[in-house]
Order: structure tokens, then C-alpha cells, then sequence
């Protein structure tokens, strides 16, 4: 029985031995990805940097006289939104800053936004003349919920306070009169939280408020004392929430940090719908699996971490992204696996914040499930963007070989990403006519924000039909860039589910993790009762037994990924010591796994 190849997604993880040397295992390209879930156009602000009135500025734009936009950058525009983690920076998120103003003009004037949604609804960035087919108007008046439900992003500022009426009657004159560069002076003002009410409040509907006794100190007593700040669950019978720990946000940052939660599965789960719930300055929550345990505490997410991670669901919080699936759709969660959960913050203060995230995960009864559906991911993983290229583009085909019906899409690249293209062939390439069905522009959005679209109807896929992913970059460093600092990855939710899929570079048709090569699902290498050594390896499991999650240190199930690999292993050794009596580490590419020396030979 020839092994297969060992996949080089797990990065970055050094190789230790030839790649001649095939593992009799599979493992599929970016099991899964850090897809940060959220808005298109996000901005952050702190009230306390809001400026005092100038000297004999107006209270807000005179009778007859209009503000121009040099002075609403500088009494709200920049001191609200402009941080180094929003529009402020060398490029700023979705390519807007807003701390020059001919830049900042040039930039939000006449311009299409990069939100899809807000885009296909006739929205430009700011309408000269029309207030209400301007997105910046959108974002700043609407509520957190109205603009989730219609796909818009979050309320703006992401982490401050919500402008207040004098300053909302400032940028509606500005807007009503074209929109000029320069204009009436003004004085800017933040919502009261006396003023907030069901129809008034923007950004605190998002966050959950809480101020904890800073005399608690003891790590679990504090922790509690967090958690007390979130209401129950709606539905208490039907939900597992997932708590992280307390975290630690600097001043004047933005952080992506990534929590390993203690506490494994321990039965199916069948996920029809997940809620995240952030405190001020929380940006998004994501739910991910690990495929290989860890006991670190929540720290910085790293690039390299980055391929362990399997996307279980959006998580909502401050861009409002929740996962929610039709009735009667659900998403399968094995047991023996790990939770992370992924909370981006903003934290636009002078002061570090302490934060917690709570996501509820909404459970449906097996016999309820019509469709389940799993993650389905065409990936191009052999970028080599060359120093200083502009349009730098690849293509990416994959082949389907049953119906399948997409219920979820995103796109991800990184931040030299400048394209982003989902396009269906139906019947295959030039057999019909091509829809695009997913694009973007804009690379930091791509990475940390990127557009979800959910279907209902789900969109309906043939065999034989060909899905195309078209990436491309412009390289300004004088480096090349490849895998992990870009990326070119579509994720999908699909059904009927039959494990995670994977589409790779060179990859014609999809793979299903857990299935050895050919029609059948493969003989595994060690015996069924195989005990492992000190550490765990070798030890025998199945896919969705749980035989690892008690192992010393290997509680990774090989037999997830390829089901002839049916023992315990971890990832990322760098010699046959560190594997344990009886095994070795083995690689290839960069990829490298602890295997029993009975199945390495």
C-alpha cells in the first residue's frame, strides 16, 4: 500500500528529514485558517481624545454655512478614528485613513466602498447631496443590529463613543452641501449615555459593560467575576457557552489573541447557530478547532498556529457576524477535540482594558438535521510573489465530482492581497457561463475583516461544475513573499457534510479529511489495541473516538486526517527523542509528525 504525501500546511514546521520520505499519513493544506469574521469598513475612536471647541468655532455649522471636511477630521474624524489599529496608520483599514485631508477626501467622496453589500445597495462611501446613500452616514447613525442584518459591518467608532447630535448635524450639512474640502468650523460632541435609548444607541448595543472589583485578584475568582457581567443564555438546555480567560489589552493597540480552552468536547455536537458576545473594543470572536491540543495560555495569534486551527463558526461581538444556519441545517462537532476561540480587540485608550468574550453555541437535536454541512477550503498554498511585483495573480480550479449546495463563502488573502474572485463554471471551464460570485479588493479587509455571504436557498452545485479562486497581489518589499505571509484561500460551509475538504494547489478535485487514498477508507498501521508509548504516540484511536485526548502529550488522532494514520502523534517535532521510545519524527516538506516506527517503515 503506497503512503501518501504528507501536506506541507502545517507552518511553519521544520523539516527534519527529505521529502523523499513519505508519511503514511495525509494532512490536508490549512486544516483551517485564522479568518478573522466582521466588518467591511471599521473605525475606533476614544471620547477622552475628542478635542475641546476652538476658539470661537460655532456650536456645530453656522445658519446658511456648511463644515468642510478638514474640520471634521479635526474635530471628530481623526481623533476618533484615526488610530494606528483603524484609519489611521500607513494604509489604514479598507484603505482609508482619515488624517490628511485631500487624502481622506479623495478617499471617502464618490467613492464605492469596499463592503459588497453596501456596494450592490447604491451606497458610495459619501454621496454628495444625499445623506442616505452615504455609508459613512450609515455607520454612524444606525444601530449595531440594523447594520448586522443588512450585512453593513459595525457601528462606527468600533471601540468609542457613538457621535453625538451636534456632530451627526454637523456631518449631515456637510454631506446635504457636496461634501466640500473646506468649510464652517465646529465643535464636536460624543452620545451621552443619558441620550441612549432603543432607537438611539449605536455602540454600546454592542459590547457588554463591565467594571469588576480590582481587589479581586485570585485568577478563577476573577474570572467569575467576569462571566457574572454576561446575561444567560436564551435557550440554557440547548447552548454549551464557551467562556475565554480574562485578557490584557494594551493601550493604543490592536490585538488578535488566541485562547485554548481547557475543556474538551466530550460528545457530538450538532451547531445550528452561534452568538459571541465582546466587551468595549471587541471587534470579532471566532470559533475555531484545534487539531493539535495545546495548554497555552491566551496569547498573540501567531502565523504559524494559524494551520493547527480548523474554522468551526463565526462569533459575532462588536462587528455582529454570527453564525446563523437555516432551520434544519447544522454543522457537526466530533468529540476528543479542543476549542480556540479567537477575540480581536481594539483598544483606543491610554490605559490597558481587561476583556473577556462568552460565545454561545446553539445546539440542534440529531434527528432535527436535514443537511449537515462541514468546512469545504480551495487553497493555492505554493505562492511565490516575487520583490517588488504589481499584479502578481494566480488561479486556483477545482473540479467537483458530486452535487454539493453552499450555504457559507468568504475570501482570505493577506495584506498585499489587491484581489479576491470566487467564480462558478457551471458544467466546467468554458462550458457555460461564468458567475462571479464573490470578490474583493482590499487585502487588510481580507485578512482580518472579510465579507461573509450566507445563502438561503444555499447555492446549488453540479458535478462536473468547476469553482475557480482568483488571487492577486502587488509585492511593494524587496523580499518574495509566500505561504503564510500571503494566503489565497475561499472557505465555504457545504452539505450534504462529509468532513472537512480541501481543494489544494495541485489538487483537481476535493479531498475529505479521514479518508486514506481510494474508494476505500484504508487499513490502519497499528493494531486496535495498540497502547502508544509514555507520551501517547502510537497509541490507537479513530477519528471521532476521543483515544487521545487522555495521551501525556500526543493528542492528535492521525486517522482525523488520513484513516490508515489510526494512532496518536503531535505535531512539530525536531527529533526522534522527543517523540518517545518507539517512534520517530518524520517530515515532509515542512511539515513534520511523530509516527511508530512500525509505520514509518
Amino acid at each position: 500500500m503506497p503512503p501518501p504525501a504528507l501536506s506541507p500546511a502545517l507552518l511553519p514546521l521544520p523539516p527534519r528529514r527529505p521529502s523523499a520520505l513519505a508519511l503514511p499519513l495525509a494532512l490536508p493544506l490549512a486544516l483551517s485558517l485564522a479568518l478573522p469574521l466582521a466588518l467591511s469598513l471599521a473605525a475606533c475612536g476614544d471620547p477622552s481624545t475628542t478635542p475641546p471647541p476652538a476658539a470661537g468655532a460655532a456650536a456645530g455649522a453656522a445658519p446658511g454655512a456648511a463644515p468642510g471636511l478638514r474640520a471634521l477630521l479635526d474635530a471628530y474624524l481623526t481623533p476618533s478614528c484615526a488610530q494606528e489599529a483603524c484609519h489611521g496608520g500607513e494604509r489604514g483599514i479598507a484603505g482609508l485613513r482619515l488624517v490628511e485631508a485631500e487624502e481622506a477626501h479623495a478617499a471617502l467622496v464618490g467613492a464605492a466602498p469596499t463592503n459588497a453589500n453596501a456596494a450592490e445597495g447604491g451606497l458610495l462611501r459619501v454621496t454628495p447631496g444625499d445623506v442616505e446613500r452615504s455609508y459613512l452616514w450609515q455607520k454612524l447613525t444606525l444601530s449595531q443590529q440594523a447594520l448586522a442584518e443588512a450585512g453593513l459591518g459595525a457601528a462606527m467608532p468600533i471601540a468609542g463613543r457613538a457621535p453625538g447630535a451636534r456632530t451627526l448635524d454637523a456631518v449631515r450639512a456637510w454631506i446635504e452641501a457636496g461634501a466640500p474640502l473646506d468649510g464652517a468650523a465646529l465643535s464636536a460632541d460624543d452620545l451621552s449615555a443619558d441620550d441612549l435609548d432603543e432607537g438611539a444607541a449605536r455602540v454600546e448595543d454592542a459590547y457588554v459593560q463591565c467594571a469588576v472589583d480590582p481587589s479581586v485578584t485570585a485568577t478563577r475568582a476573577r474570572e467569575e467575576a467576569f462571566e457574572a457581567c454576561f446575561a444567560a443564555p436564551e435557550d440554557a438546555e440547548r447552548t454549551r457557552r464557551l467562556y475565554t480567560p480574562v485578557i490584557t489589552i494594551p493601550p493604543r493597540t490592536e490585538r488578535l489573541v488566541c485562547s485554548y480552552l481547557s475543556a474538551p468536547i466530550d460528545a457530538p455536537m450538532w451547531v445550528n447557530r452561534t452568538v459571541g458576545q465582546q466587551m468595549t473594543g471587541g471587534h470579532h470572536a471566532a470559533v475555531f478547532l484545534a487539531v493539535s491540543p495545546s495548554d497555552e495560555p491566551p496569547h498573540e495569534c501567531r502565523d504559524d498556529e494559524m494551520s493547527n486551527f480548523r474554522f468551526a463558526a463565526g462569533a459575532g461581538g462588536g462587528g455582529g457576524q454570527d453564525t446563523d444556519l437555516p432551520d434544519g441545517v447544522a454543522l457537526k462537532i466530533e468529540p476528543g477535540q479542543q476549542f480556540v476561540i479567537q477575540s480581536h480587540y481594539i483598544n483606543a485608550t491610554d490605559a490597558p482594558m481587561e476583556v473577556m468574550d462568552a460565545v454561545d453555541l446553539v445546539q440542534v437535536e440529531e434527528e432535527t438535521v436535514r443537511e449537515r454541512v462541514d468546512p469545504f477550503a480551495i487553497i493555492y498554498s505554493e505562492l511565490d510573489i516575487p520583490a517588488r511585483a504589481e499584479g502578481f495573480e494566480v488561479r486556483k480550479t477545482c473540479r467537483l465530482q458530486s452535487p454539493i449546495s453552499v450555504y457559507m463563502l468568504l475570501g482570505h488573502t493577506h495584506d498585499a492581497g489587491v484581489l479576491f474572485e470566487f467564480i462558478h463554471h457551471a458544467g466546467g471551464l468554458g462550458a457555460g457561463a461564468a458567475r462571479t460570485l464573490y470578490r474583493a479588493t482590499d487585502g487588510p479587509l481580507l485578512r482580518d475583516n472579510p465579507e461573509i455571504k450566507y445563502f438561503d436557498p444555499p447555492l446549488p452545485f453540479a458535478a462536473d461544475d468547476v469553482l475557480e479562486v482568483v488571487c492577486r497581489w502587488d509585492n511593494p518589499s524587496d523580499e518574495a513573499l509566500g505561504w503564510p505571509d500571503e494566503m489565497c484561500v475561499a472557505l465555504m460551509y457545504y452539505g450534504p457534510g462529509a468532513g472537512w475538504m480541501t481543494c489544494d494547489t495541485h489538487d483537481e478535485v476535493p479531498n475529505v479529511a479521514g479518508r486514506g487514498e481510494g474508494e476505500g477508507e484504508g487499513e490502519g498501521c497499528v493494531p486496535p489495541d495498540a497502547p502508544g508509548n509514555a507520551l501517547g504516540v502510537g497509541r490507537a484511536c479513530t477519528a471521532s473516538g476521543g483515544e487521545c485526548a487522555s495521551a501525556e502529550r500526543a493528542r492528535l488522532c492521525l486517522a482525523t486526517f488520513d484513516a490508515r494514520a489510526n494512532f496518536c502523534s503531535f505535531l512539530s517535532c525536531a527529533s526522534d527523542e522527543e517523540c518517545g521510545e518507539g517512534a520517530v519524527c518524520l517530515a515532509q516538506g515542512p511539515a513534520t509528525a511523530c509516527v511508530p516506527v512500525m509505520c514509518a517503515e
